[in-house]
C-alpha cells in the first residue's frame, strides 16, 4: 500500500540552546524526497561520520569498522505492518564493519545510521566498546480482546548497566498505534541495569533491537549526557541520567484533526552522540518516520518526526550521550 497522503512534518530547529523552534507543514514531497536511498560521507560536528541511508530493495550498507567505531540508527520510517518489516544497525557477519540493513513487503521502508569513532569520546577509562541485545514481544490476543484495549504484551531485556548508554539500533513488527513502542529505559544507579522493552497491543509480534556502549569499563559512576545546559561560557554541562533529560517530539491527531508536539531542544554535534531511546506510534506509510539530524548549518542534532494521513500518532524520544566522559 502506498500512502502518498498529506504528510505533517515537525522538526526541532535549535539556532542555541536557548533559541529553538518547531517548524511544521505540509509536504507529501518533501516525505518523498528524503527517503531516496543514498550514502554521503563526511565529517557531522567535526567527528561523527554519515550519513548512510538503506531503502527496501537495497542490499545491506557497509559502513565503518568495528574495532574503532560504534554506528547508531538515526531514521526509520514507512509501514511496518509485520514481522516482515525492520530495520536495524548490526554488525556484518564476519564482525569486521558495521550495517545498516532491512527488509519490508510493504511500502516505504527506509533507515538512516551514523557512525561515531571510538578514539574520539573523552575522558573516563577507555577503551569504549558496545555490546547488544534484542527484546521481542509476542501478542495472541484476539480481536475483541484489542477492541477492549486488553492483550498488551510486554517484554524486557538488560541493556548494560547505569554506566552505560543503552540505546534502541532497530526495531522490527507492527506499529499500529501508541500501544506499540520500542524503549530503552536508562538506570539510576551504577548497580542496577537498563532495561530494553518492547511492546505490541495488537495481534501480532514486535522486536526492538538495542545495543549499550561502555564508556567506563571499571563500572565506577554513570554515563553522562548533555540535554542543553550551558555554563557561563555557553559550554555544554555534562550530567548523569539524574540531572538530565530525554529529548521528546510528539505528533498526535484527534478527533478535530488537531495537531501538536512536544519538544525541548538537542544538542551540539561536537558534543554528542544523540540516539533513540523511544519509538512509538502507527508507522502506517512513507508519511511515517522519526529522524535524528544535524541541522542545516550542522552546528546542532535535530530530532523530527513526520505523520501521514494514514496515521494519528507518532512519537520518538533520543538520549545525547556526551563526548566527554
Amino acid at each position: 500500500m502506498r500512502n502518498r497522503g498529506s504528510v505533517l512534518v515537525g522538526i526541532i530547529s535549535c539556532a542555541g540552546f536557548l533559541g529553538c523552534t518547531l517548524q511544521t507543514g505540509s509536504s507529501a514531497d518533501q516525505t518523498e524526497e528524503s527517503n531516496v536511498a543514498s550514502t554521503t560521507q563526511g565529517l557531522i560536528g567535526g567527528w561523527a561520520k554519515g550519513t548512510w541511508t538503506w531503502s527496501q530493495g537495497q542490499p545491506p550498507q557497509v559502513m565503518e569498522t568495528a574495532s574503532d567505531h560504534v554506528c547508531v540508527l538515526t531514521a526509520l520510517g514507512g509501514h511496518f505492518a509485520g514481522a516482515g518489516e525492520w530495520v536495524r544497525v548490526s554488525l556484518t557477519p564476519d564482525g569486521n564493519n558495521w550495517e545498516l540493513n532491512g527488509n519490508s513487503s510493504q511500502s516505504g521502508v527506509f533507515g538512516e545510521a551514523v557512525c561515531f569513532p571510538l578514539n574520539q569520546f573523552f575522558g573516563g577509562i577507555k577503551p569504549f566498546y558496545s555490546n547488544e541485545t534484542v527484546a521481542y514481544a509476542w501478542s495472541r490476543g484476539s480481536a475483541t480482546s484489542q477492541a477492549k484495549g486488553g492483550g498488551c504484551q510486554q517484554a524486557q531485556v538488560n541493556v548494560g548497566l547505569g554506566t552505560d548508554f543503552g540505546f534502541i539500533e532497530g526495531m522490527q513488527g507492527e506499529m499500529a498505534g501508541g500501544g506499540e513502542f520500542s524503549q530503552a529505559i536508562p538506570s539510576p544507579s551504577v548497580n542496577t541495569i537498563n532495561i530494553l522493552r518492547s511492546q505490541i497491543c495488537t495481534k501480532g509480534e514486535h522486536y526492538t533491537y538495542g545495543r549499550w556502549l561502555r564508556a567506563n569499563p571499571y563500572q565506577s559512576f554513570l554515563a553522562k549526557f548533555i540535554d542543553g545546559k550551558v555554563d557561563a561560557n555557553g559550554n555544554p554541562v555534562p550530567g548523569d541520567l539524574n540531572a538530565t533529560k530525554e529529548f521528546r517530539v510528539t505528533f498526535e491527531r484527534g478527533s478535530s484533526n488537531r495537531v501538536w508536539a512536544t519538544t525541548n531542544p538537542l544538542v551540539p554535534t561536537n558534543a554528542a552522540m544523540c540516539a533513540f531511546t523511544t519509538i512509538s506510534g502507527k508507522f502506517f506509510g512513507e508519511g511515517e518516520f522519526a529522524r535524528i539530524a544535524p541541522s542545516p548549518d550542522g552546528s546542532k542534532w535535530q530530532l523530527s518526526v513526520s505523520m501521514g494521513a494514514g496515521s494519528n500518532y507518532i512519537s520518538a524520544g533520543v538520549r545525547c550521550f556526551s563526548r566527554f566522559q
